[in-house]
């Protein structure tokens, strides 16, 4: 957790996401600083992290491979301002391909376009 609040997170705010999410208390410093990487490579800044791992604190639970997987998944559909998406999205950064393609392929399915999915997950809550 030194690494948060070396990010500028408040004790308050740590406290605040250990109470939503208990397992963060053994995430290593090392890959906490990883998935922040990961976000600032996406153009997110600073505030946008803060309020990301503020809102989903459940983000510093998952596998660095795994994001990474995503977020070339995202990228190659079409999602070009990750920052924005992950910002009005953060729970999207815990699912994984399979279950990104999945609720793709079931807007696919309703005959949506490339356009309207990526709106979809820009607009919607994805839990």
């Amino acid at each position: 957790m030194d690494y948060l609040i070396r990010f500028g997170f408040s004790i308050e705010d740590i406290k605040n996401m250990m109470d939503t999410n208990i397992y963060i208390n053994s995430v290593s410093d090392t890959n906490v600083k990883k998935l922040i990487d990961i976000l600032e490579k996406c153009d997110c800044t600073t505030v946008q992290i803060r309020d990301i791992l503020l809102c989903n604190p459940f983000y510093l639970n998952q596998e660095i491979n795994t994001v990474k997987e995503t977020i070339k998944y995202l990228e190659k559909f079409g999602f070009k301002k990750l920052n924005i998406l992950f910002g009005t999205n953060p729970y999207l950064l815990n699912l994984n391909c399979l279950e990104i393609s999945e609720i793709i392929n079931t807007l696919k399915d309703k005959k949506a376009s490339v356009e309207e999915i990526i709106d979809y997950f820009n607009y919607n809550l994805v839990i």
